[in-house]
């Protein structure tokens, strides 16, 4: 772990408002356990982790990612995964931002672009697409199943050569960098004069609230709209948007911003001490807000665990993920009799996880449990309704989040 000072204006002034001694994140099979801090910066208001992961320490949390098999089909060739609602939408609007240029003939690089389905979208436009991602398997699979070639390096100036590309993404991986400054300056630099670039994030201004973190050990840096603007302001960027997007419910599309930005150099519009006091501000809310989502699912689930103790019930956990961890860590449900988690991704039925067994779903007639609770903030509606025979069976299935009522 290290400590480091404000990444936007310098100044080593930070206001912890949020220590966890034990924040845990799960990359494939392994559960990732560290100490994390979330301070804003009493100079400017940027939000960000100290002390946290250094170099090695990034590595490490993302290196159980980098080798996990491809998913297969039953013919055994890989499995296309299609681009996403999300994915989908951002390359609406990277074609908006490219005007009426297009992206027809157009050169496009993706930082960070995983599996390939957003270049996918860009290559069927007429566009001439690379990406740039440290993820051997995602590399491969952007390759193999896409044909889109892949620079498998951490992104950085060295990465690809001066004014080559007309539009550079970088979506939902900002945040993950250790400097982000420095990773804008490469952008800037590999963008021609008047290229375009679109980047997406989290929005720290409006978290969600649920049983997991918004703050995570991953996301070293969490950005509000103002900070966001002053850092690609201080690179040089002119910046045309920086928009609000809404979350979609049940999608795993949460809320975040998306700025487009373009090369010629624009002022430092230095951030202010006000911007500070309302980051802490936000903070404190976002704290006061889970810790109320907390004691309501509490005071639900109380009860319950109490008769199902009494009982004896079967007890099983839907959603092997960071979710879960906390659920079992941070709710009453650490005291509940659980005897193993369900969970659709084929890569994880059959292991372990937290000490618990993964199941497939189409166990759950054998295993016979007598109740269900759903660790699933962003796709709860479509696990109830992926339970309806079990509920149909009259198995007790717990949302946290809604109503039992939900259609």
């Amino acid at each position: 772990m290290k400590h480091v000072a404000c990444p936007l204006c310098g100044a080593d002034a930070p206001h912890a408002f949020l220590h966890l001694p034990k924040a845990t994140i799960n990359k494939g099979r392994t559960v990732f356990v560290r100490p994390l801090t979330v301070v804003a910066c009493l100079a400017c208001g940027m939000v960000y982790n100290t002390p946290r992961l250094d170099a090695d320490g990034i590595r490490d949390l993302y290196e159980p990612m980098a080798h996990l098999p491809l998913p297969v089909s039953t013919d055994e060739s890989v499995a296309v995964v299609r681009p996403s609602l999300l994915e989908e939408d951002q390359f609406n609007a990277a074609v908006v931002a490219m005007g009426a240029s297009g992206l027809g003939g157009a050169s496009v690089m993706e930082v960070g672009c995983g599996q390939g389905r957003f270049l996918s979208l860009c290559d069927q436009a007429g566009a001439v697409v690379v990406g740039a991602e440290p993820s051997e398997a995602d590399a491969q699979y952007a390759l193999n199943v896409f044909g889109i070639e892949v620079e498998r390096a951490y992104y950085g100036i060295e990465t690809f050569r001066q004014e080559s590309f007309d539009l550079i993404t970088m979506l939902f991986v900002l945040e993950h960098f250790d400097e982000p400054l420095e990773s804008l300056i490469a952008a800037f630099e590999q963008l021609k004069f008047g290229g375009v670039l679109m980047a997406e994030v989290p929005d720290v201004t409006r978290p969600f609230v649920g049983v997991d973190w918004f703050f995570t050990l991953e996301h070293l840096h969490n950005f509000s709209p103002s900070s966001l603007r002053a850092m690609l302001d201080k690179v040089g960027f002119v910046v045309e948007s920086v928009e609000q997007k809404q979350a979609i419910p049940n999608t795993g599309i949460d809320s975040r911003l998306r700025v487009i930005a373009r090369k010629p150099n624009a002022p430092f519009h230095v951030a202010s001490q006000q911007n500070a006091m309302d980051a802490i501000a936000d903070g404190v809310a976002y704290l006061e807000a889970r810790s109320a989502l907390v004691n309501r699912i509490d005071t639900q689930l109380a009860p319950r665990i109490e008769r199902w103790k009494r009982e004896r019930s079967k007890v099983f956990v839907f959603g092997a993920g960071s979710h879960t961890v906390e659920l079992l860590r941070s709710t009453a449900m650490a005291n509940a009799p659980v005897e193993g988690i369900e969970d659709s991704n084929p890569a994880l039925q059959g292991q372990t996880f937290l000490g618990l067994p993964v199941h497939s779903p189409d166990a759950l007639n054998t295993l016979a449990p007598n109740a269900i609770v759903i660790s699933a903030r962003a796709w709860e509606s479509e696990i109830w309704d992926l339970l309806a025979p079990q509920r149909a069976r009259g198995v007790e299935v717990v949302p946290l989040y809604s109503s039992p009522e939900m259609t």
